[in-house]
């Protein structure tokens, strides 16, 4: 089951519930791009790197997802990576040097309640301050393109309890319904119902499509 936290009101000043162990701020590698590229996030850590929170508490098979505004400005968007990052608690002892997850994605004319898995797929990331970019691909091919203003949802999937876990903001989040959960009892749910108080760092990377391009 996810236990959550309340923020208070700084970096150190956490209550805890249940005995779950506070989370902790870590600082995170930049988030570079290439020429071209085009980040989708909802987290206001500045692309040079910053400080988030490590949030503990999920268990095998529960999700952390967000939805993703694409700018209106753009006319066609494609969704290249999935870009995570899955941090260990300072100071652990002998930390993996590598841990699988399950993503899903979807698109959608506006955020939903939950994040269908019109592509799905597993993949092996590197734990730690660091960002993975997975491939938005699944069984069979890539996410559709879509439209400026519409959105990406993407969700991270647990296949053990306790570390290495997803980082969130350390403000609170403007829109909840961007941020979710899929907990084990309870399904999909708002994370802020949960008491989680900032977006979670999960972002996509993609680019200005052609016409042509979306239309394979």
């Amino acid at each position: 089951m996810f236990r959550y936290l309340f923020l208070l009101t700084s970096f150190i000043s956490i209550n805890t519930v249940f005995g779950w162990d506070a989370v902790q701020a870590i600082t995170i590698d930049p988030s570079s791009l290439r020429p071209g590229e085009i980040q989708l996030k909802n987290d206001t850590i500045p692309d040079a790197g910053g400080q988030g929170f490590l949030q503990e508490g999920f268990v095998a098979g529960e999700k952390a997802a967000v939805w993703l505004k694409v700018p209106t400005q753009i006319s066609k968007f494609k969704t290249d990576y999935f870009r995570v990052i899955l941090a260990s608690s300072r100071g652990a002892s002998n930390p993996p040097s590598r841990a699988q997850i399950f993503f899903q994605m979807q698109t959608a004319s506006g955020p939903q309640d939950s994040v269908a898995a019109e592509i799905e797929n597993a993949a092996d990331v590197t734990p730690g301050p660091y960002w993975n970019d997975i491939p938005a691909q699944g069984a069979s091919g890539g996410l559709p393109c879509v439209n400026g203003g519409e959105y990406i949802g993407a969700a991270i999937e647990f296949t053990k309890a306790g570390l290495p876990s997803v980082m969130r903001d350390f403000i609170p989040m403007k829109d909840p319904r961007l941020n979710l959960i899929f907990a084990i009892p309870g399904g999909w749910q708002k994370s802020l119902q949960l008491g989680v108080q900032g977006d979670w760092v999960l972002r996509a990377v993609g680019h200005q499509a052609t016409p042509e391009e979306c239309s394979k």
